[in-house]
């Protein structure tokens, strides 16, 4: 095989100048800046999430902006550790680097000022990956690493420890609902809702709820024509989910198939039972059932393995497996007391509401639903927040119970979902139980109409969190 040609092949932009149109979609999810931004560090740049959530895209964004930059195209190198073509026989990334420097730097790589860009799709295809880019970092190459694959693997996983130092991640997940919104007006263009994620408050909901009910109650009258549409906007979103492919099939039923067979299926039958060798992979297909259809819930490890017939150990391996897979989050309980809270069972949910709809044959928002898709949402808004911040994000359970409680240094901030208009008094004493013991801040309720603040506690409408 000749590499250096294949490598031609798959990277084009070496005679064009350019990384072809249909590569490029024209709308950049939000994390494109900031792999901007890690690209002029030393360290290994690592893009970690499910399958088909857009990493390929974001790595091909990448490089056409380094070209825009003008940056030469041959200092930068694309392939995929799936291409059957370039891995077809026992060829290395040492292999493909080696004939990549001697054919078109002509040695130089180690030795010019200029640097080049190597990205690697799918990593976790490659055998020894981590000690071939570690040989190639520690000889100080004049070379930005940016490599792209699913965390399910055990050589993934395994990775972090032998490129220790070397190595920044990027969490690629699902689209949030505000990059919903704005991917949704680009491609399907709906004048009724241009300017609505302009007028949400800059204050972020996690940094001061107060100031952010404020801003929002200055922005009400301008919101209220922009309610029936990103309502809409927002069923839909709970319903598909946050998959960038969603927007290509119109049919919900055609794409709950494909997002079961695309996504689900191939991260637990390729990714997990491959890597893991387990004996029984429609048990973690059942596993994945059993939490959609008790999402938000918190199972004991015991009730989990008598309904799958299975020990207690073996369901903790798979609820790590598909943690691992970014396919479903575990929630712990707060406690300031560390043995209570490593005790007490942990709240469980798929990350993507798309999914969860998919396995539960639900084209449509059912009533008894709603609430728990819109926690999920809040949940996953927390969770993004956490990863740039130093926070964490738990439930709280003490008699009375909070759903979220987000956690920044001495702050505390609980959340609660009421998806209806009519809020009770009694909806209050969780968090009011909540913030009595631990002499906390502020307060959320999410609601599905109501704007008001009742003491320190803030009631917001869903559509108004994007």
């Amino acid at each position: 095989m000749d590499i250096l040609k294949v490598l031609a092949q798959v990277n084009p932009w070496w005679t064009s100048g350019h990384v072809d149109a249909e590569q490029l979609p024209a709308l950049r999810r939000d994390e494109f800046d900031r792999i901007r931004t890690h690209l002029d560090e030393k360290r290994i740049l690592a893009l970690v999430g499910p399958r088909r959530v857009g990493k390929s895209t974001l790595i091909y964004q990448t490089i056409q902006s380094l070209l825009e930059d003008g940056i030469e195209p041959k200092r930068i190198l694309f392939f995929s550790g799936d291409d059957p073509t370039l891995f077809s026989e026992k060829v290395t990334i040492a292999d493909i680097l080696t004939s990549y420097d001697e054919g078109y730097l002509l040695g130089l790589a180690r030795k010019t000022n200029e640097k080049v860009y190597l990205f690697i799709d799918e990593i976790q295809a490659l055998e020894d990956w981590q000690l071939h880019l570690k040989r190639f970092h520690d000889l100080k190459y004049r070379m930005k690493v940016v490599v792209s694959g699913s965390s399910s693997t055990l050589l993934f996983r395994g990775s972090r420890e032998s490129l220790m130092g070397r190595f920044e991640e990027i969490h690629i997940g699902p689209l949030s609902f505000r990059q919903h919104l704005r991917f949704l007006v680009h491609l399907r263009p709906d004048k009724r809702m241009d300017g609505f994620l302009e007028l949400l408050p800059e204050t972020g909901l996690w940094e001061d709820p107060l100031r952010y009910f404020e801003e929002l109650q200055c922005s009400r009258i301008s919101l209220e024509p922009f309610r029936p549409y990103v309502q809409s906007a927002l069923g839909e979103y709970l319903v598909r989910g946050g998959y960038p492919e969603s927007f290509e099939t119109a049919n919900a039923a055609s794409w709950q198939r494909r997002l079961l067979q695309d996504v689900v299926e191939r991260a637990l039958f390729r990714d997990i039972v491959g890597v893991y060798g387990i004996r029984n992979p429609e048990k973690l297909a059942k596993l994945m059932y059993f939490i959609a259809a008790n999402q938000g819930g918190a199972p004991s490890l015991n009730t989990i393995a008598q309904h799958l017939e299975l020990d207690r150990e073996t369901v903790s391996s798979y609820l790590q497996y598909l943690k691992d897979a970014c396919l479903v989050t575990e929630l712990p309980s707060y406690s300031t007391n560390l043995p209570k809270t490593i005790r007490r069972n942990r709240k469980l949910y798929i990350d993507d509401n798309g999914v969860v709809c998919a396995f539960l044959r639900t084209t449509e928002t059912p009533p008894e639903l709603a609430g728990t898709l819109v926690e999920n949402i809040m949940l996953q808004k927390a969770e993004a927040y956490c990863v740039e911040n130093v926070a964490e994000v738990f439930y709280w359970n003490d008699g009375k119970e909070v759903d979220l409680v987000l956690e920044r240094g001495s702050n505390l901030i609980p959340v609660e979902v009421k998806f209806r208009n009519q809020v009770k008094p009694s909806d209050f004493a969780g968090i009011d139980a909540f913030r009595k013991q631990y002499r906390t801040g502020a307060g959320v309720i999410v609601t599905k109409e109501r704007l008001e603040r009742v003491g320190d506690t803030v009631l917001l409408p869903y559509w108004c969190i994007a």
